[in-house]
């Protein structure tokens, strides 16, 4: 066997027994499979590992250590010592530049034995290199607290890239498959967890510095993580992109399955199943300015996140193309897509919920500043969702294009786009068909200044309170629709309103002949409660009970003209082509066949 004629290396292992290569040995320092302090030393498998390490500098300090070390490192703790082992235990290592590749530890702890151990790495570099490719293995040992296991670490500028921890039956602290300090991505590291127990975070790759987080891996079965858990994290400008998170029968905290600080955190990938239980998940996750786009969440199989479930988030960017589904679970917020402060879009979202319970609210797309939500989608199918239900929402700007599918569902209220203080709300849609909607539905709403123009609402064989194609407090509902069929609607029926000052115009209702259809109070084609314009609303009614009928209605001064209504059926109310304060009323038409009207016509 050879022996390394400078005094060398490391190791160091509690008072215990541990196999290197095939050699047993007994030590009390620091163990290592590849060690270099200056220059080019490695130890081979079977070499002897003595105590202390190099004390003079070797005339070749300037040589980087080999690029492919091939260290393979096992510890056996089975021993009678029991207590805290206070170093650290490496397969590969350099506290200068070079890269270190291709190192294996493997530690595992004999049944009843309880020593804590320190910090773990596969591969360690201290200054500028890479780590790559190295292998921990922990099964059935402790980590103690405080104390890290890493696959790869690179304490300079370097990558960390392919570096795998594979952790079962084990108590661990902070586990990152590979971690960087400075510039430099953490890459296709991969990170296992069965059956044990994670007291601290869980990182696929970690860039501390100016470097990516991209296609790492983290896989958790059967077990707790008590802190976050992340793919990918870069703390800076760069992108966490490609990661993927499934979590199997666990208890976790938060997941992030890619975040950035200051980057992009696209195309990230998280699975929750199999009656797992986490706090929040984020698809992708910008903290402050960026984008997060292409995200995907799948919550399935009795799954619970007890809060908020985000496809992507963003404090400041556009947040796009998002997808998440949950089928057979429950959590209390959903969003596709969400844009916390400042300018920002979030488009083209998609939300699928089947047979689940959700405890409050649900957007596709969500803006809490100025921007706009366009194009987002949430389709909810026999499910429960307790709070409102928003296809695209918006503070400030536009909210278009969105669609809202619901079937043999309940939710508290429904809008296809809404804006909260002004702006637009156009062509939205929503469908609603074999459910219960506690409140209201809306196709676009505007609660401030703006329009609410060219949506649609259609309703089946469902149950509203009050149903509105477009509404706002001033400016203009125009063009929009309201079809119902066998359904029961608690109050009114607008095609467009306003609650203010404005126009409500080309707006046409349908209540069709399927079954008897009840509307207990009135039904208005376009409706100004204000001064405005209520012109060219239709509204047909057929094998339907309603109450009162305008085609349009104008509360204040203004025009109410070229409105019609058809009547085919009951009516317990009066019918008004159009109805005015003060103003013009001209040129509106009703027809009634087949039927009996209660009220004056």
């Amino acid at each position: 066997m050879r022996k390394l004629t400078r005094k060398q290396i490391l190791a160091r292992l509690f008072v215990g027994f541990f196999t290197l290569g095939s050699l047993l040995c007994t030590v009390n320092t620091a163990v290592a499979g590849g060690y270099t302090k200056y220059g080019e030393y490695t130890i081979k498998n079977g070499d002897t590992v003595t105590s202390g390490e190099l004390t003079d500098k070797p005339e070749d300090s300037g040589v980087k250590p080999p690029d492919n070390c091939s260290n393979i490192v096992t510890v056996d703790i089975n021993g009678s010592a029991t207590g805290t082992y206070e170093k650290y235990i490496y397969s590969g290592y350099t506290d200068s530049d070079g890269d270190i590749k291709n190192n294996k530890l493997t530690i595992t702890t004999k049944e009843g034995v309880t020593t804590e151990l320190s910090n773990v790495y596969g591969g360690y570099v201290g200054g500028t290199g890479s780590a790559t490719q190295n292998i921990v293995n922990i099964d059935s040992s402790t980590v103690k607290d405080k104390n890290y296991v890493y696959g790869g670490y690179v304490g300079g500028t370097g990558s960390a890239t392919q570096n795998i921890v594979d952790i079962a039956g084990s108590t661990v602290n902070t586990v990152a498959g590979g971690w960087v300090n400075k510039s430099g991505s953490a890459a296709q590291n991969k990170v296992h967890i069965t059956n044990s127990k994670v007291k601290s975070y869980v990182y696929g790759g970690y860039a501390n510095g100016t470097g990516s987080a991209t296609q790492n891996i983290v896989n958790i079965a059967n077990s707790t993580v008590e802190k976050p858990v992340a793919g990918g994290w870069a703390s800076s400008a760069s992108s966490a992109t490609e990661n993927k998170v499934d979590i199997t029968s666990s208890t976790v905290a938060d997941v992030y399955c890619g975040c950035s600080q200051n980057g992009n955190a696209a195309s990230n990938t998280v699975e929750i199943r199999d009656n797992s239980k986490t706090t929040n998940v984020y698809g992708g996750n910008v903290y402050n300015k960026g984008n997060a786009e292409s995200n995907t969440v799948i919550l399935k199989s009795g799954s619970e996140v007890t809060g908020i479930v985000y496809g992507g988030y963003t404090k400041n960017g556009n947040a796009a193309s998002n997808t998440i589904e949950i089928s057979d679970s429950t959590a209390v917020e959903v969003y596709g897509g969400y844009v916390a402060t400042g300018t920002g879009s979030a488009t083209q979202n998609i939300v699928d919920i089947a047979s689940s319970t959700i405890n409050g609210g649900v957007w596709g797309g969500y803006v809490k500043g100025t921007g706009s939500a366009t194009e987002n989608k949430v389709a909810i199918a026999n499910s429960t969702v307790d709070g409102s239900v928003f296809g695209g929402y918006v503070y400030s700007g536009s909210a278009t294009q969105n669609i809202v599918n619901i079937a043999s569902s309940t939710a508290a209220d429904v809008h296809g786009g809404c804006v909260e203080v002004s702006g637009n709300a156009t062509q939205n849609i929503v469908d609603i068909a074999g459910s219960t909607v506690n409140s209201s539905v809306y196709g676009g709403r505007v609660d401030g200044t703006g329009s609410a123009t060219l949506n649609e609402v259609h309703i089946a064989s469902s149950t509203a309170t009050t149903v509105y194609g477009g509404r706002l407090s001033n400016g203009n509902a125009d063009s929009n629709k309201v079809k119902i069929a066998g359904s029961t609607v608690n109050s009114s029926v607008y095609g467009g309103r306003v609650d203010g000052t404005g126009s409500a115009t080309l707006n046409k209702v349908d209540i069709i002949a399927t079954v008897n259809i009840a509307v207990k109070g009135a039904v208005y084609g376009g409706y100004v409660s204000g001064t405005g314009s209520a012109t060219q609303n239709i509204v047909d009614i057929a094998s339907s009970t309603t109450n009162a009928v305008y085609g349009g209605y104008v509360g204040d001064t203004g025009s109410a003209t070229q409105n019609i209504v058809n009547i085919s059926s009951s009516t317990t109310g009066a019918v008004y082509g159009a109805k005015i304060s003060n103003g013009n009323a001209d040129s509106n038409e009703v027809k009634i066949t087949n039927s009996s009207v209660a009220g004056t016509v």
